[in-house]
């Protein structure tokens, strides 16, 4: 498996883990832009907050626009590893197992689950195949 695949299942790990038991969403059902801040760094997603182009700030407005952390949180719940429930993101406490294999294992878990629940639901999950070839 390649270092990217390797660290986006340690990104999905450390994302459920730090959901802990629990976390409040919007009204739109998206992550809180205070949880956004503190996941971009956690989980070292790349996404910029507030980027700034010349002498202008574009305030984010919304998690949805941190397209690797937006990315992160579905693939999660693709592979119902969280789920939504009460206007809460929460852990899937009966397949948290999934990630505690070692290596391939949890990749492919990750991935075929993701996979089988992306063509159900129609949730679009763009770059799964080319962020690992296993």
């Amino acid at each position: 498996m390649d270092e990217t695949a390797d660290g986006t299942v340690e990104q999905v790990r450390a994302l459920v883990g730090w959901i802990g038991t629990g976390r409040k969403l919007t009204q739109t059902g998206r992550v809180t832009l205070g949880d956004a801040r503190a996941l971009v760094e956690v989980l070292g997603t790349g996404d910029r907050m507030d980027p700034v182009i010349g002498d202008r700030t574009f305030k984010t407005k919304s998690s949805e626009e941190l397209y690797h952390l937006t990315l992160l949180v579905q693939w999660a719940k693709a592979a119902r590893l969280l789920r939504t429930a009460g206007g809460r993101l929460l852990p899937v406490k009966k397949n948290a197992k999934l990630l505690d294999r070692p290596g391939r294992a949890a990749w492919r878990a990750v991935r075929s689950a993701a996979a089988h629940r992306s063509g159900r639901d129609g949730l679009r999950l763009v770059g799964i195949s080319a962020l690992a070839r296993v």
